[in-house]
Order: structure tokens, then sequence, then C-alpha cells
């Protein structure tokens, strides 16, 4: 006796029933797949309209000062942002901003940065 996925299959089939039962289990593994892809996709999609809702754009201009995110971890009591620093350049279609850092112009990306209000 021998056993394929769930179905017991008796030695003594004949190779045309064999094959049916294959065909059927194959059949079936088809199914299971597409239905899973199409889940996965519609997951995909409800997560990004919940991720899309809770985004904030940072819309920064020429001039304007901003806070840079501190990444190293220096101690619980160090801070957590630095600046303000100077806006040099921005483009809305790059996701790299331009910043005045100790008078050099530094590039950093839209994430590490939120606006300073004097």
């Amino acid at each position: 006796m021998t056993f394929v996925g769930a179905v017991r299959i008796d030695d003594t089939l004949d190779g045309e029933r064999f094959r049916l039962v294959l065909l059927v289990l194959k059949k079936n593994m088809q199914e299971a797949h597409q239905l899973a892809k199409a889940q996965l996709q519609t997951s995909k999609v409800e997560s990004k309209n919940r991720y899309d809702q809770t985004l904030k754009f940072l819309k920064l201009n020429p001039g304007d000062k901003v806070m840079i995110q501190e990444k190293q971890n220096k101690g619980k009591l160090a801070p957590k942002w630095l600046g303000p620093y100077s806006v040099i350049e921005s483009h809305s279609d790059s996701p790299n901003i331009t910043i005045l850092k100790k008078n050099k112009p530094a590039k950093l990306h839209k994430n590490l940065f939120k606006k300073f209000h004097e």
C-alpha cells in the first residue's frame, strides 16, 4: 500500500487508475496554489491601504529648519533628535534631502527628518 498525499493507493492498482489519481491530486494542488496566490494579493492590497492611510508626507522647502533622528544609541539620556539644520535641496521625486551640516552639504533620507518649529 502506498500513500500519495492524503490518498491511499493500493499497489494492485493498474496504471490507468494510478495516473487518474495523480491527475486529481495535481489539479487539487494547482487550485490550492491559485487560491493562496489570490489571498496573498488581496492581503497585500489591504496592507498597503492601511499603511497609506497613516502615512504623513513631509514637505520641505529650501531654507526650512529640520531635526535629524539620531540612529546611534549613545545612552538613554542622549538626545534622539539633532539640529536644527537648514534644508538646501529637496525634490518631490527623490527620497533624499540635502541639508547643511557643519558647513558641508549632507544628503539624507526623508525618513530621518522632522520639521523644526521655533
